[in-house]
This record gives structure tokens, sequence and C-alpha cells, in this order.
């Protein structure tokens, strides 16, 4: 061996070697003649979770080390353990932000089996921990509620005396006292059988003191907070005894024995200080502080000063800053938009009228501008193949055309943004929407389109349409204009009352347009348009190949059409689009998409996204906000179709009925 190749080789033995100083001898020496990376992984993994109690930074690098065979686990449920560990090293960190990635990323490792099982469980209960405690109380029970779901059919009834507790809390906060009672019940017939988990019966004498806290019985609360801190101690099961001490005192303070508060939450904090549960110890602090307000005031402004120092440091470092401004961020710009919207329904009722054929007249004029710009790239296109055998000599000629070419396709993405619905005009309609919009280039063949409406008997009807047109690019585009003219025409036209009719009237004008030239345009394109009667809560809607999905309470509605695109196809000509009604729910998702999303190639294997994929997406968002559904439909595309190229423009609006 040479001097170099001997040096090059020690710098890697020595980098090598630093990658293992975190683990310990007993466990390299274990997995040393191992050749199996699941026995290998089960064995890191194990020593990891010992580790864990002593140094959490520790059993991260345990984590690490294993995770670098990951793709070489067979058992997706060892890597939802993995996982599983590393947010709990991430959680004892109080790095909640990283906690909450690793339990989601657990999910999607979870989602290639079938979703019954207690790893789901506990993915799902876990995720609704951390977001609780971050405060974000609404995403926290979408999640619980799910993990109670899955509970309900487990053979192994641990898991669903676990979320009854929570589930409990709900109903109490509804109201619903009886139904609580009954959870809890329930919940402690189960823990009843479980000598080892005999301690959780404090939880439940607790949960029953605070119904008699809502129905003012006092003695009675007494009498349960007493009977629950029977069954604590602090040796183990840390975070559940940390609670129970807790949640006394705050019983305590409720029944002015500030005395008996005080001693019981002294408890909790030495057992938050010693076990390095900081994240407790915010509420306790406050406790105190309440409980020495007439007893001690320097203690009780002590315990405020610690209360408010951890709560923003604690806070500071563990929460996932993004998850609490998306959903403040919808808050106050849905506050903004209510105010707006109050402010411009008069003006926007009083200037409609002069709007409509002052918009009519811009599109046509748009219109025509587009189809002699397409002539001029036409023209454009086949000047420059019949130079290219003098290449060389006209470069910097064709260099010039090519740029006049680009700056009339950014001036025709100019004049498609004008055509559509700007989004003021929107969300005025459906303040509680999205509208996601993907060209494959600068110019679109889809388009999405609204309009409010009176029709027949004084019937006020708020429409919304998505065309995806044939191709993308500058024919797209053209299409997606003539789609939107002939809508806005049949928008204004007395004669036109249903969906139905207005796609034999967007079909006609297309066809006359094109003078039925296959030459020219062969499909045109895949349409929905929907018409909703808030008054009657109905979804009238016509589909032409494309259709409408409703998501409600978790289950999805597929609305079909007609098998008909507008435009020239075999089908007869005499052919009319068939109307439908579906009956609208107060909370229900109504999307529209594009194929573009579903044919996008992605993922680890280059496949296809299908519909399958994007049903079961909405399906698992449509209980998120609509910003956030957004958002994550958003994250799910890019992440998809990340290293491959779009394949076609993808749009998908969002509609929350009410």
């Amino acid at each position: 061996m040479t001097g170099k190749k001997f040096i090059i080789t020690f710098l890697l033995f020595v980098i090598h070697l630093s990658f293992y100083t975190q683990i310990e001898d007993s466990t390299l020496i274990k997995i040393n003649n191992v050749t199996s990376v699941d026995k290998k992984v089960s064995i890191i993994l194990k020593d990891g979770w010992v580790v864990l109690t002593k140094d959490p930074n520790k059993a991260l690098s345990y984590v690490e080390f294993a995770l670098k065979d990951s793709g070489k686990i067979e058992s997706i449920l060892l890597l939802d353990s993995l996982y599983r560990l590393k947010a709990f090293c991430y959680g004892d960190m109080n790095n909640r932000s990283e906690a909450l990635s690793s339990h989601l990323t657990r999910l999607k490792v979870l989602s290639n089996i079938d979703e019954n099982t207690r790893s789901h469980y506990a993915a799902y209960f876990e995720v609704a921990g951390v977001l609780s405690g971050q405060g974000n109380e609404e995403l926290s029970r979408a999640y619980y509620l799910k993990s109670f779901e899955i509970a309900k059919k487990l053979e192994n009834q641990i898991p669903l005396a676990e979320i009854l507790l929570t589930v409990a809390d709900y109903k109490i906060e509804e109201g619903k006292i009886d139904t609580a009672l009954i959870y809890l019940h329930q919940s402690r017939k189960i823990f009843s059988k479980i000598e080892r988990l005999s301690f959780i019966m404090g939880t439940i004498d607790l949960k029953i003191a605070r119904i008699h806290k809502e129905k003012g019985e006092n003695n009675k609360v007494l009498e349960r907070v007493k009977s629950a801190l029977l069954y604590a101690d602090t040796l183990s099961f840390v975070e559940y005894n940390i609670l129970t001490y807790k949640d006394a005192g705050e019983l305590f303070l409720y029944c002015d024995k500030p005395n008996e508060a005080i001693h019981v939450l002294k408890i909790a904090e030495r057992l938050g200080v010693k076990n390095n549960k900081f994240f407790y110890l915010p509420k306790i602090y406050k406790l105190l502080s309440l409980a020495y307000k007439n007893s001690n005031l320097d203690k009780a402004y002590n315990y405020l000063i610690k209360y408010n120092e951890l709560n923003d440091s604690v806070i500071n470092v563990a929460n996932n800053e993004k998850i609490a401004e998306l959903r403040f961020e919808y808050e106050d710009e849905r506050k903004k938009l209510q105010i707006s919207n109050l402010e411009k329904d008069k003006a926007i009722a009083e200037t409609e009228n002069a709007k409509q054929s002052q918009f009519i007249k811009t599109i046509s004029i748009a219109l025509i501008m587009v189809l002699i710009l397409l002539t001029f790239l036409i023209f454009l296109i086949k000047k420059i193949r019949s130079t290219n055998q003098l290449l060389n000599a006209q470069k910097t000629k064709i260099l010039e055309r090519n740029k006049e070419i680009s700056d009339s396709i950014i001036y025709a993405k100019r004049i498609q943004e004008a055509v559509l619905p700007p989004k003021e005009r929107y969300e005025s309609l459906f303040p509680n929407s999205f509208i996601i919009y993907y060209p494959k280039d600068n110019l679109s063949g889809d388009f999405y389109w609204t309009y409010n409406v009176t029709a027949n008997q004084n019937q006020k009807l708020k429409l919304f349409a998505l065309g995806d047109c044939t191709g993308h690019g500058v024919p797209g585009a053209l299409l997606s204009i003539l789609g939107i003219n002939y809508l806005n025409l049949g928008a204004v036209d007395r004669n036109i009352n249903s969906p139905g009719q207005a796609l034999d009237f967007l079909n006609n004008g297309i066809c006359n347009t094109f003078g039925y030239s296959k030459n020219l345009i062969r499909d045109g394109m895949d349409i929905v348009i929907g018409a909703i009667d808030e008054n009657e809560n109905k979804l009238y809607y016509s589909c032409a190949k494309n259709p409408i999905y409703i998501v409600r309470e978790n289950q999805l509605f597929t609305l079909k059409g007609d098998p008909k695109a507008i435009g020239n196809d075999d089908k007869d000509e005499h052919f009319k689009f068939s109307d439908f009604t579906f009956d609208l729910q107060q909370g229900d998702m109504i999307y529209c998409a594009s194929d573009g999303i579903q044919d996008q190639f992605g993922g680890e294997k280059g496949k296809k996204y299908k519909v399958a994929n994007l049903k079961l997406l909405l399906t698992r968002i449509s209980n998120y906000s609509t910003s956030e559904q957004k958002a994550l439909i958003e994250n799910e595309f890019k992440s998809w179709s990340a290293g491959y190229e779009q394949v076609d423009d993808a749009t998908i609006i969002g509609i929350r009925y009410k």
C-alpha cells in the first residue's frame, strides 16, 4: 500500500470510528455478526430505548445509526418503531417540532399497510398529544378521534380504554355528561383487569371529579380527588402521575383548599424537575402562584415569574411555529375577509351589471388578440424551421425571433390571467375555499370560473366550474379563453337555467367556432359545472367526463356525469348534457380537479399518482381548514413530483359548504 493510499484509508477509518462513538460497545458486540438487517435494527432499537431514560441525545444517535439501513428494512412496523423512538428522543429534549415531524413520518410509513393496527392507533394518538401540548386543540382533536375509530376495531382493549379518557373530555366540553360517564366507566372496567395499570384509576377519578365540578357538587369533587391520590405514586409512569398531582391541585383550588393544592402541586413540580418533564411545569407554576396569592405574595410572584419565563422558553423551543402560524393566519384572514366583504357587498351589487357588459367586451377583444397571436406564432415556428440549414450564420437572428416568441407568450399569459376570475371575486362567493393552479408552461389549458346568478323564480345560485382543455401551452390557453367566454355569455342568457344547458351552450359554441374541423380540434375539453342553492341546500351539477368529489365525515362521494367531452368527439351530434342534483349538508367539502395531479409521475418508483391516491388524500385532509388543506395538497404534489418534470397543467378547487 502506498503512503497516499494509507493516509486515505486511515482518514476513512477515523471518520467511520467517530460515527460509533455514541454507540455502546455492548450494542456493537451484539450486532457484530448479525447479517439480517431487521434483526440488527431490532437490537439497536431495544438498546436505544434503554439509553433514552438516561440520555436522549445518545439514544438519538442509535436511531440515526439504524436509519442508515432504512432502505433495506423489510418490516414496516420495525421502521415505524424507529421513528417512534426518534420522536420520543426529541420529545425528551423538548424539541416538539422535530417530535411532531417524526410522528408524522410514522403515518407515512404505515400508509403502506392496513390501517387498523395498534401501530396506526399509537401514531395518531401520539401526534395528537404533541399538537395538544402546543395548544392546537382543533388539529389534535381530529387525530384523537381518528385513533378512537381505530381503537374500536382492535382486539386489544387497552388502546380503547386509553382514548376513551380523552373522548370523555370532549363530551364534557360538549355538555354530554351522561355519555362522558359511560365512556369513563367503560375505560375503568378495562383498566381494572390490568394490575400494572391500576394507577390510571386515579386519572378516571379526576375526570369524574371534573363532571361533579361542572354540576357544582363541590363535596363530591373533593371525595373523587382524594380517591384519585390513593392511586398515585412517584416512582413509575412519571408523566401520568405528574398530571394526576397537577389536576388534583387545580381541583383543590377550585374547592378553595389552597394548602392541599400546594402540597400536591409541589409533588408535581418535584417530579417534573427531577425527570426533565419541563413541558408540564408552566401550568404547575401558574397554579402554585394562584395557591399562594392569599397567603404568601412573594412566593406567588416568584412562581408567576417562573411561569412566564418557562412558558415562553418551552413554547419557543418546542413549537413548530409553522403549525401555529397556519392556524392564526387563517383566523386573521377570515376576520379581515368578513369585514371586507361587508364593505364591498353594496358596491359589488351596484356595479355588477355595468361590469358584465364591459367584461364581455374585454373577453371578445382578448379572444381576437389570442387568435392573431396564435397565427403569428405558427408563422414564426414555420419560419424558424425553414432556416435550420443556415443556423450558424443566422444564430443572432434566430435568438432575436425566439425572444419575440417569448415576449408574445408572456403577453398571452397576461391575457389569460385577465380572463380568469380574480381572487377577490372568487372569495366573495366562496369565503371558505381554496384554488391550486399549476400551469405546466407559462400558458395553461386548465381554467376555473365562478359567477353569481339569479335563475327562474328568483332562485339565488352560486356557480363554479373547472375545465381541462386538450393539451397545454398556447393551444390549451386558446381553448380555455374560449371556454370562459362562453360560460360568461351563458351566465347572462335568461334561456339557460341549468348546468346541463350551460354545457350544451358551451359545446355548441366550441363546435361552431372551429367548424367541426377535426384537423383543427379533436376533443375540446373536460369540464364540471356546479350551482349551489344555499336556501335549499342543493348542488345542481353537470359533468363532461370529469367528476365532482364530495367528502362528508371522512366518506367520499364521486358525482359522475356524462362520458362526453366538450367539442368534437364521436358522440351523437344531438346529444344533450344531463342535469343532476346532490343534497348538501353543512361542513361538506366539494372538490373539482383536472387530471394533472393524478397523471403526475413521481414517488420512489416514478409511477403516476392515480385517482385512488387523490381520493385518499382528499378524504384524509377534509376536516382541516381550507388554508391548511391547500398547504397539504401543495406539499404532497411537490413531494411526489420532486425530480420529475410536470406532465400536464394541474388545478384543484375546494369549497367548504357553509
